[in-house]
């Protein structure tokens, strides 16, 4: 059987799928065909950079956003 698991998230929404990663193993693990589409490094063309708040994180001169400013925009339909 193929499985899909999608993990629907915003652009640079980081966190690992746990759940779902354990899911798909266990699946696997059975026979199955399994997929996993993480959306986190989908940027659309409706991204909007957010505004800076709070970190946990280093201030430095440039932050992800910065290195990510030109990575190409999918057409999510």
């Amino acid at each position: 059987m193929k499985i899909a698991f999608l993990h629907a998230v915003d652009y640079l929404d980081i966190g690992i799928p746990q759940g779902i990663s354990l899911l798909a193993a266990i699946v696997k693990e059975h026979g199955h065909d399994v997929k996993v589409i993480d959306t986190t490094f989908m940027k659309t063309s409706d991204y909007k950079r957010p505004k800076a708040g709070p970190t946990i994180y280093k201030k430095t001169a440039y932050d992800i956003h910065d290195l990510v400013k030109d990575d190409y925009e999918v057409n999510v339909v």
